[in-house]
């Protein structure tokens, strides 16, 4: 027989990046009768982050880096003792970004401003980056997609080039169906503001120098991109140890139910291994969205209904550790981040990143290269149906079409994510936010993970810490 636990234990089921951070805030919370416990379904934590062996190489499975334009994920890793394993991205690697477009690689100026005397572009297209500036407020409308966010300021042509690519690059996902509120609000803030987004991103920048030179400190730089000199598996196996046994992976929750217990009503977690139902006081909801629809239906169907409708991007990443040497026949210097292309051109590569040229020495020895290309997206995930034989000839003959990159890979390693990236589609604030009100029908209940706000890990660091305080703080 069940009986009733005084103890205010909190359950988290799902061990991504997510997850992980919120378990570490709140085991460290000062209130010892609150104690945390979390589920992950599968033998390894993490989601898509993991950093594995490519030969004598070091290959991310998910994201490259994180940018320092948002602090959270380096006074994370301080925090946790991995400050010394920082690493910064090279400069050519900030400098040298590539664009495929018309049959060509276009090097992208790191600017808006840069823009207007880009090759890339057309003059009117130019004229119409240097007119933004002057742009007044507009008619906002509630909601509206990244490419005709980018038409309003910028024209057709920038809309279905740049910011199209720009897109592909960060969701690998259709700027035409995506939310510029959701995806970006810093940018719709900063439209409200001056009504110009050139305007308003020079008005902040002004600001924080003069912050900065008020405070004495050292005048703020361009956003660099950072990892840890083992990738950035690193943080999830700290994270991990800091855990110890509340965390418990291959514990795949099978079932939840909301039990009334006298006076007070507890969740009772079932676990697909038999074990007796444990009972919890808050239950916190961290994995993919199709899998919380999984375990919501049966207690709530219109919840679960509107969980479902948080798709997300197929991405297959295709690894490819060779010799510096395979080169040597391209025009093209393969000095920088890599390549995009705009994902309405319908190419089979969304982008390849340089990876031993972004972290050079640290992701491939001296001599050699690591390159990986990002296959799939809404238009082609299908790709990542094919063998990886079939998969890694479409890119071997796509690096050949684009650069002349005429390469036999010495190590291939191909890792396919069906749902890579949350695709926060037009109307998904609205989504979020009638899944939190059906949310509060369910006592003790939270809704979290990248699904709902943000993707980047800085973002998941930062929103799992928000959670974390109002949990401890007692205000959810």
């Amino acid at each position: 027989m069940l009986t009733y636990n005084q103890s205010d234990e909190i359950c988290i089921v799902g061990a991504g990046l997510w997850g992980l951070c919120l378990a570490h805030f709140l085991k460290n919370n000062p209130n010892p009768s609150q104690t945390v416990c979390i589920y992950e379904a599968s033998q390894r934590s993490g989601g898509v982050i993991d950093s594995i062996p490519l030969g004598d190489g070091i290959l991310e499975t998910g994201p490259n880096g994180f940018l320092d334009s948002n602090p959270a994920t380096i006074n994370l890793c301080k925090e946790i003792g991995l400050g010394e394993e920082l690493v910064r991205a090279s400069s050519s690697a900030a400098r040298s970004r590539f664009l495929y477009l018309r049959g060509q690689l276009h090097k992208l100026p790191s600017s808006f401003i840069g823009m207007a005397f880009s090759p890339v572009l057309s003059f009117s297209a130019k004229l119409r980056i240097l007119k933004e500036y002057w742009q007044t407020r507009r008619l906002i409308p509630e909601d509206e997609s990244i490419a005709d966010f980018f038409r309003a300021h910028f024209g057709d042509e920038i809309a279905n080039t740049l910011a199209n690519a720009f897109v592909t690059g960060i969701w690998g996902g259709d700027a035409e169906q995506l939310s510029l509120p959701s995806c970006f609000p810093a940018w719709r803030q900063i439209e409200q503001e001056t009504g110009s987004l050139l305007r308003g991103i020079r008005a902040r920048r002004i600001a924080k120098i003069k912050t900065a030179r008020q405070n004495g400190d050292p005048l703020p730089s361009l956003p660099t991109m950072w990892s840890l000199k083992n990738g950035l598996g690193e943080l999830i196996k700290t994270l991990e140890k800091k855990l110890g046994p509340h965390l418990q992976r291959g514990a795949k929750v099978n079932s939840i139910e909301l039990r009334q217990f006298g006076d007070n009503r507890k969740w009772l977690v079932h676990l697909d291994n038999g074990s007796p139902p444990r009972q919890f006081s808050r239950l916190i909801l961290a994995c993919p969205a199709h899998e919380q629809a999984k375990l919501l239906k049966p207690i709530h169907p219109k919840l679960a209904s509107e969980l479902e409708g948080i798709t997300s991007s197929p991405i297959a990443v295709v690894g490819m550790l060779f010799s510096e040497t395979q080169l040597t026949e391209s025009p093209i210097k393969a000095d920088g981040f890599g390549y995009l292309t705009p994902e309405r051109d319908g190419r089979p590569i969304l982008g390849v990143q340089w990876c031993s040229s972004i972290f050079p020495g640290i992701r491939a020895p001296k001599g050699r290269h690591l390159w990986r290309a990002l296959v799939g997206g809404p238009k082609h995930g299908n790709l990542l149906g094919l063998d990886d034989d079939r998969l890694l000839r479409v890119v071997l003959d796509e690096l050949k079409s684009v650069g002349n990159w005429k390469i036999t890979p010495e190590i291939v390693k191909i890792i396919r994510w069906k749902n890579a990236i949350p695709q926060y589609a037009l109307g998904h604030s609205v989504k979020v936010n009638v899944i939190q009100q059906y949310a509060k029908e369910l006592p003790g209940l939270t809704i979290g993970g990248s699904c709902m706000k943000g993707v980047a890990i800085n973002v998941c660091v930062e929103q799992a810490g928000l959670l974390a305080q109002n949990i401890i703080q007692d205000r959810l």
